[in-house]
């Protein structure tokens, strides 16, 4: 009887060493499962620090007032080339006007000079001396030197009425083709500006968006932050869990020690065995909940920060979308702002025209106030010649010569008045083609050299954005890696598995050998308090238990934290 009560003790002290052997894996199962969580942590975190320093890069270019994505030079040139191109139409229309002027007043001198030219065609004096027969040669030869006269004063109002018209007419084609190009760059200003402006809020829009987007991702980084603190909190298990196993290991050794036969004070040996055992059951249990509660805290906060990632990765993608239809709107715009200098008042044949037309205007004046002068020479002859016409004797001659005397009177009369027309109207020209020249040319010259400068900035602003597209690529890529790390990492979060399995067979190993070995009435008397009972052996009670390591360890925070309960100890 007394050898099959030793081969059983054999047994359990078997049975024992083998639970040593399969806890003393724990701490390596725990380290290599916590350390594989803390690895990835690292990279977790330095992702998205990566991901926060490029969203606040591209913030801080989006807040620049004058860099890559800033609306406000480009708004700027757009402005004042507005303000230039209104400054053209003014002046334009202020030279429609002034030229609108001088058509009416040469309309005025052909008007005029017509009914002066009907009036000009008189009967020829020498026909009417000839119808008195008798006539002496000297009355003959002046009556035809007087026709001739007159013939000379009707050419010249010919000239005069042609001149007037040519240069109302080029005038007139210069103010036709200036007031339709004015309507039309007018029209055409309208309906671009109000496509860019519509352009200019959607660019806004998309900057807005990217830089929502990127304050989004600094709010992802913050709160994965958050998340791989608490992470670090879980960690802890890992050193809890070593030494806990450890003070397992070391009570079990001892327990295996009191079951070795021979010795004294066998009853007090049992006991001591089955309350330490008692306290290792519990012990591996709490250890395996722990644990266990660590792990799943660790997996809950990798699906938080799984969602932040994910969350993350739709933020990038609607600001990469934003970035895109930036570029195409930036494209918009570039391609609206050098449109206008397809508007007709930008036509390199308009300064042309309008130069030349001055120049025929110029000259028409010029043949105009020559025949004038011409005129008013042969009017000074013709009433001289026809005051010393004999018409005694002849009273169709006489009515001639008096209507031949007030004609050239008149004409000597209203030329003066029409020379200081003419003179007007070519101080006025010089005025407008002197003004043409001095404002109207260098204001469509630094309109245009505005215009061809926008595709500079506009080129500028595209690059600011592939940069920010570029930094936006880079950054869905790794949060893309960071999201399939964190996938693989909670399949791999398994350790805590095996230890709870390898803790779980030992409590029942151990629950089997202390039925065993303790015998019916110590088995039973181990429902009570187990630390009250461990608390009659001294080197029991000062073993660290799982009780007692929780309660130091709280208490030492609570130290910590300013609450002072006198306590002495020293945290493991």
């Amino acid at each position: 009887m007394s050898s099959d009560i030793t081969s059983s003790t054999e047994e359990s002290i078997n049975r024992l060493q083998q639970q040593i052997t399969a806890l003393e894996q724990v701490p390596d199962l725990s380290k290599a499962g916590f350390m594989n969580v803390a690895d990835h942590m690292g990279n977790f975190s330095a992702a998205f620090a990566a991901s926060a320093s490029r969203a606040a890069s591209i913030r801080e270019r989006i807040a620049a007032d004058n860099g890559g994505l800033s609306l406000a030079p480009v708004r700027k040139d757009f402005q004042d080339i507005q303000k230039a191109i209104n400054g053209v139409f003014e002046s334009i229309d202020k030279l429609t006007e002034s030229n609108s002027q001088f058509i009416s007043r040469m309309e005025e001198i052909t008007a005029w000079a017509l009914p002066l030219e009907q009036d000009a065609f008189l009967p020829a004096m020498v026909d009417q001396i000839r119808a008195k027969g008798g006539q002496k040669v000297e009355r003959q030869s002046l009556g035809a030197i007087i026709d001739n006269l007159m013939r000379q004063v009707r050419l010249l109002l010919r000239e005069i009425v042609t001149s007037s018209q040519e240069g109302g007419n080029v005038m007139n084609h210069l103010v036709r083709r200036l007031s339709t190009d004015l309507d039309t760059s007018q029209h055409g200003l309208m309906a671009l500006k109000k496509t860019i402006t519509t352009t200019f809020k959607q660019m806004e829009q998309s900057v807005k968006g990217m830089d929502k987007a990127c304050g989004q991702m600094e709010a992802h980084t913050d709160t994965v932050n958050t998340l791989v603190f608490e992470m670090v909190g879980s960690m802890q298990y890992d050193d809890i869990t070593a030494q806990r196993i450890g003070h397992v290991v070391e009570i079990l050794s001892q327990a295996a020690q009191k079951l070795e036969p021979g010795g004294t004070d066998k009853k007090n040996r049992k006991r001591w065995f089955a309350i330490a055992t008692q306290l290792t059951i519990n012990q591996l249990k709490e250890i395996s909940a722990d644990l266990v509660k660590a792990v799943d805290s660790l997996t809950e906060n990798l699906d938080l920060i799984s969602g932040e990632t994910d969350a993350q990765k739709s933020d990038i993608s609607q600001a990469r979308s934003a970035s895109m239809t930036f570029h195409q709107d930036n494209d918009n715009v570039t391609y609206h702002l050098t449109a206008l200098l397809r508007l007709p008042i930008f036509d390199e044949g308009l300064s042309s025209e309008v130069l030349r037309t001055f120049s025929q205007a110029e000259n028409s004046l010029f043949q105009t106030r020559r025949a004038m002068d011409m005129l008013r020479m042969t009017t000074e002859r013709l009433e001289k010649l026809s005051d010393t016409m004999d018409t005694q004797g002849n009273e169709r001659l006489r009515t001639l010569a008096e209507s031949i005397t007030m004609l050239a009177q008149r004409i000597q009369t209203e030329t003066k008045e029409k020379n200081q027309t003419i003179n007007t109207m070519s101080d006025q020209i010089q005025e407008i083609s002197t003004d043409y020249a001095g404002q109207v040319t260098p204001q469509l010259m630094r309109t245009n050299s505005m215009l061809r400068r926008i595709p500079l900035t506009t080129r500028q602003m595209d690059t600011g954005n592939s940069d920010v597209l570029d930094q936006l690529n880079e950054t869905f890529g790794d949060t893309h890696a960071t999201f399939n790390q964190i996938m693989l990492l909670a399949a791999e979060m398994t350790f805590q598995k095996v230890i709870k399995r390898i803790c779980d067979r030992s409590d029942r190993v151990l629950e089997e050998v202390l039925e065993f070995e303790a015998g019916e009435k110590l088995f039973k008397s181990l429902d009570t308090d187990i630390t009250a009972l461990a608390s009659e052996f001294d080197d029991l009670a000062s073993l660290y238990t799982m009780a007692s390591e929780r309660r130091v360890h709280d208490a030492a925070l609570n130290v910590e934290n300013g609450e002072d309960d006198d306590l002495d100890i020293e945290l493991f």
